[in-house]
């Protein structure tokens, strides 16, 4: 059997070095930023590609518009009008010359497939993929013969303010998130915290603490089930204490009577009240009490090896007068020794008593 002073020692050690736990309250708020960041994420992803395309269709009519305006120009005043054209783009558009038979005034470095087509070609649009560049390009007809090309590399159009706003986007819905999952967590753990309060006072040893909890808190099953198991914890907490607290003062009685007898005779024998031919008896006597008290012993062992509650008694016929008898016996030491007499008067036959 399991020392008592070693379990004790164990569980004093457990309550001092308690293991630290997440509260729900956290987990909540966690999980629902993970999720938000999850979600923010994907639609970022996504929300990235359909700007681009968008962005990319934009920046395509803005080619087409830039090379019509100038190939409508005067021959001699395109390179002009180009040069504004690339100017008031920072230079992301560049602006040439094709369709005679070679491309002019293009800066922008082009594959030779491509080229080949824009030297000929007085009408094109396409989207080049080139290593790690995309070309857009525009050919359109010139006023007077040829082509004006207008050509942008959209491989990092306009890629940082896309990412920039995606960024700030993901951000606002994260913070978003972590306001709400604080929000919810508090609201769906507020029934809980509501429950753990008589549930700590219950482990603090006050008894009788489970009552109605407020509308909103019993309103919720699974809490409402928490109150309700709390309160048959109580009453059977009390229960159980009751029960120990009378069966001590039981086993404190039924102790105290035969040490009574025990201490009665040997007050008795050394103050010289025992005669020396009664000596013999007084003796059994004695046996006679010690061995109720090791019954008792026995009895409490016994039951600490079951733990059980409920400890089973086995009724005996019993004689009231032999038991009378006995207690006459067991207490007449004691009651010498106080100089009191103590005798057994029966109105009725003795039967044994069940």
């Amino acid at each position: 059997m399991t020392d008592p002073a070693t379990v004790t020692d164990t569980a004093a050690r457990t309550h001092r070095s308690p293991r630290r736990r997440g509260s729900l309250t956290g987990r909540t708020v966690a999980t629902t930023v993970a999720v938000a960041v999850i979600a923010a994420l994907a639609v970022a992803v996504v929300a990235f590609q359909l700007l681009r395309q968008e962005s990319i269709g934009q920046t395509r009519l803005v080619l087409r518009s830039s090379a019509q305006a100038v190939a409508v120009a005067p021959s001699d005043e395109r390179a002009a009008f180009a040069a504004r054209f690339e100017r008031r783009s920072g230079h992301r558009i560049d602006v040439g010359f094709g369709g005679d038979g070679e491309v002019v005034q293009l800066a922008t470095p082009l594959p030779a497939g491509l080229e080949a087509r824009l030297a000929t070609a007085t009408r094109l649009s396409v989207r080049q993929t080139d290593g790690w560049r995309t070309l857009l390009v525009e050919a359109v007809p010139a006023r007077g013969g040829g082509s004006v090309v207008a050509v942008e590399d959209v491989s990092v159009l306009h890629q940082d303010t896309v990412l920039g706003r995606t960024a700030v986007a993901l951000l606002v819905g994260v913070l978003v998130a972590v306001v709400l999952g604080i929000g919810v967590a508090r609201l769906v753990t507020r029934p809980l915290r509501s429950a753990a309060a008589p549930a700590t006072r219950l482990a603090g040893g006050e008894r009788g603490v489970h009552g109605a909890l407020p509308g909103a808190t019993a309103a919720v099953r699974e809490v409402a089930e928490i109150e309700q198991a709390l309160g048959v914890l109580d009453a059977e907490l009390a229960r159980s204490e009751a029960a120990q607290r009378e069966f001590l003062l039981s086993i404190s009685h039924e102790f105290r009577t035969p040490l009574a007898a025990v201490r009665g005779y040997a007050d008795a024998l050394v103050d010289g009240l025992v005669p020396a031919d009664d000596v013999a008896r007084v003796g059994g006597v004695l046996r006679a009490e010690t061995e109720r008290l090791d019954a008792f012993v026995a009895d409490l062992l016994a039951l600490a090896r079951t733990e059980a509650d409920d400890f089973p008694v086995h009724p005996v016929d019993t004689d009231a007068v032999v038991l009378a008898t006995d207690a006459v016996t067991a207490w007449s030491g004691r009651a010498t020794t106080l100089g009191v007499r103590v005798r057994v008067t029966s109105s009725v036959p003795a039967a044994p008593l069940r």
